[in-house]
């Protein structure tokens, strides 16, 4: 599941910076916003406190106003985020649990209710955005202080460490983290239904759901190598193959050359078909993950994932 973003407009007040800054600010927040939805970390919505023509960045110029603005030269983005800021009250829609909670908690960050949409990602789990208008709000990462109420009618003083997205630069890291969260499974089948979410640049094989559950063991050292693959694929550019690191190679000239062996290492893919797959990484002592790409459409492949097939 997608996390959901919430507005930090108190980062969105930047009365010391010239309004085209603000605009150039948006125009990045919103390739940043992109990045993480294309790698399936955050939805289409954003929650606010107010509406965006409510949300003031200066005197006399609102969000809305700096939309209206962006929009002039850079008609895509403005429009992407006005397609975004849509979500208010902070609260609509919200689970009654994440609610409940939410009414017991009181936060500490930042007075006068300025710091409620902090505390809805630190109790939620979501994402905050806005724009790097303080040096607090210029981090991928930002931490919430707040109390909340216990059972007993005691107050828990509480930090939370919550992913905060102001540059587009900030979209990898919070990736990055977001991957590893993921990733804390311990079983196959978990990991085969979130593959999509945990590596969502590389594709897999329908025979690797088979051999995630041969190989649970070694679950945690195979996640790890996976993660590594997605993110040297996350960063292919331009080509024709990943920049891969040591632990990609491709098989001998004695395999090449060997049709029993390259029968081995044929593989059902995606699409249905039946494809060679001779690059490989390594986990474990003798484990091996199978691979193909293509440098045409920058695809990456997974088609086996289990111990060392035959050697010359």
């Amino acid at each position: 599941m997608r996390r959901e973003m919430v507005l930090n407009d108190s980062s969105v007040r930047a009365p010391n910076v010239s309004r085209q800054c603000v605009c150039d600010w948006l125009q990045d927040l919103a390739a940043g916003i992109a990045e993480l939805q294309k790698r399936h970390v955050v939805g289409n919505e954003c929650r606010l406190r107010k509406p965006v023509h409510e949300t003031v960045c200066q005197p006399g110029f609102t969000l809305w106003d700096a939309l209206e603005r962006l929009r002039r030269n850079h008609r895509e983005e403005s429009n992407f985020l006005a397609g975004l800021l849509t979500k208010t009250p902070l609260l609509q829609g919200i689970a009654a649990k994440t609610e409940n909670r939410y009414w017991g908690c009181e936060g500490l960050s930042l007075p006068h209710g300025q710091g409620d949409p902090l505390l809805l990602c630190a109790i939620a789990g979501s994402v905050a955005v806005g724009l790097p208008s303080r040096e607090v709000w210029d981090k991928s990462q930002i931490a919430v202080e707040f109390q909340e109420l216990l059972p007993d009618e005691s107050w828990l003083y509480c930090v939370e460490e919550i992913d905060n997205l102001t540059r587009s630069l900030h979209a990898n890291p919070i990736f990055q983290r977001h991957q590893e969260r993921l990733a804390e499974v311990t079983d196959a089948a978990s990991l085969w239904a979130k593959r999509g979410q945990i590596f969502s640049a590389l594709v897999f094989g329908p025979g690797v759901e088979d051999n995630l559950r041969k190989e649970t063991n070694n679950l945690p050292t195979i996640t790890r190598k996976l993660i590594a693959l997605d993110r040297v694929v996350a960063a292919w550019n331009e080509g024709p193959a990943p920049d891969w690191p040591s632990l990609v190679t491709d098989e001998s000239n004695k395999v090449r050359g060997s049709p029993k062996l390259l029968e081995q290492r044929r593989f059902r893919s995606q699409n249905g078909t039946i494809q060679l797959f001779t690059w490989h990484a390594r986990f474990g002592n003798h484990g091996r993950i199978h691979l193909r790409f293509d440098g045409s459409t920058r695809e990456v492949e997974i088609g086996y994932i289990g111990p060392h097939l035959d050697l010359p």
